[in-house]
């Protein structure tokens, strides 16, 4: 193993351990699919380490682990507790799982199975603070207590001997018999006199990721099998700081003026790997990733723009739709209905590019309408400047003239007028050709984006 795979496993245990108080809430619920209850407890007793399940159900979870694998975790849970939530203001009962373990599907000589491996066994840490809520017992006493692994005859009887010492209201008389739950139909059709009850049994499915680690460890995984790391991780990791060499245009192109602050954080991203925004709000960092999409845009890439909230995302989403004309580009994730229409946008946007006639020399043309247009906004605002310096000087020869000398003040009341109004059409005039360069730089990046795609 490298160094760096080294460092990768190390982050991966770490987000591992810091997300460790994820907890299985209803396994009856409908996040949970591909469920199926085994048959007796060879496998959660410890009496098997491999199981066999039938070819149907192994299948069917085959297909399920490769397509939900960012988004579900493949568990085994055993030995249920029916729990009373209240979500949104609506009592319910739910069955959760005191323990759960992460095995291994594997098919071998046209049989499915699934194997402990080395995972251990986990306490469910939302029956935990349920059982911390009616007890008084804090959640570190109770998982240090209740016995862990897998449920040989020892920790049965241990078990049972905890539960009915310090939760005598919680009905143990199916553990004690060993009824053994073997359907979801059982689970539900279970009645007892007591309000709670531990039933033993098992079922195998795919849960829901918790949504902080939604994928992360997944990615982390698959970072840590590779042999090199990408440039940005190298920079990020160890401090390789590179310069990306990119040659930045002396005017760069943008829907909308930049000021002096923002050029630079355009030059920093062509010329660093990682780069870091700070500031208050209203500041323009919105407005810098803006800039920054539409360069990329230009230049022939794609921009993955990932946040760690909606909120921000949706400011950023309506940022781009808004004031750079990116609303036909821009593909919100996240959700089966995103999914879908992104892979409807998708196919249009292939047979745009596909039809357009975007050439090089429109390309061009548009290019150099733009630079000349650039090139007289530089213009005006020279102008603009100079005028403004010209209506200050004129103004303090005002405040400074004498009552008396009403010739001399008329005079220069006049020239003072005369260069405001100067001044406003130049400002006109200037908000007039940006507004037009603003129109053709949205048409130069649309038929950038389908000039690239036909090139593919």
């Amino acid at each position: 193993m490298t160094s760096s795979q080294q460092l990768i496993k190390y982050y991966h245990d770490c987000y591992s351990l810091d997300n460790s108080n994820f907890g299985i809430q209803n396994i009856l619920g409908s996040s949970v699919i591909n469920k199926s209850f085994l048959k007796d407890d060879s496998f959660v007793s410890g009496k098997w380490t491999t199981q066999e399940i039938s070819k149907t159900v192994g299948e069917k979870l085959e297909k399920a682990i490769h397509l939900y694998q960012k988004e579900k975790n493949f568990y085994c849970c055993f030995y249920f507790i029916n729990i009373e939530t209240n979500s949104l203001g609506k009592r319910q009962t739910v069955w959760a799982p005191l323990y759960f373990i992460e095995p291994e599907l594997f098919f071998q000589n046209k049989k499915y199975f699934i194997n402990r491996t080395e995972n251990k066994v986990q306490l469910n840490s939302f029956v935990i603070r349920y059982l911390s809520k009616q007890s008084g017992i804090s959640a570190t006493r109770l998982e240090a207590d209740i016995p862990k692994g897998y449920l040989t005859l020892e920790n049965i009887t241990k078990l049972s001997i905890y539960f009915t010492t310090h939760f005598p209201q919680i009905n143990i008389s199916r553990n004690s018999g060993n009824q053994w739950i073997k359907s979801a139909a059982e689970l539900k059709q279970t009645k007892v006199g007591l309000e709670h009850c531990l039933v033993p049994g098992a079922m195998i499915g795919l849960f829901k990721k918790s949504a902080s680690s939604l994928g992360i460890l997944n990615e982390l995984e698959q970072i840590g099998n590779r042999k090199t790391l990408s440039r940005p991780l190298k920079e990020l990791l160890y401090g390789d700081r590179q310069s990306k060499l990119f040659k930045l245009p002396k005017t760069p192109i943008s829907p909308i003026n930049l000021n002096r602050d923002q050029q630079k954080i355009l030059s920093n991203y062509k010329k660093f790997t990682n780069l870091i925004v700070s500031g208050p709000p209203g500041t323009g960092k919105t407005m810098s990733i803006g800039a920054i999409v539409c360069d990329a845009i230009i230049h022939g890439k794609s921009v993955l723009i990932a946040t760690k909230s909606e909120e921000p995302l949706n400011v950023i989403e309506k940022m781009l739709k808004k004031h750079f004309g990116l609303g036909s580009l821009f593909l919100r994730g996240g959700g089966k209905e995103n999914r879908k229409k992104i892979n409807r946008r998708l196919e249009e946007i292939l047979k745009e590019a596909k039809g357009s006639e975007s050439k090089k020399t429109l390309l061009n043309g548009l290019r150099d309408k733009i630079s000349y247009r650039q090139k007289r906004a530089a213009a005006f605002k020279n102008k603009i400047q100079a005028a403004k310096e010209k209506e200050y000087k004129i103004s303090k020869l005002i405040q400074a003239q004498e009552t008396s000398f009403l010739e001399d003040l008329n005079l220069s009341w006049l020239k003072y007028t005369s260069q405001k109004r100067r001044l406003n059409n130049l400002i006109q005039e200037e908000q007039k050709l940006s507004k037009g360069t603003e129109e053709l730089i949205r048409k130069y990046m649309l038929e950038r984006v389908f000039y690239f795609l036909d090139k593919k």
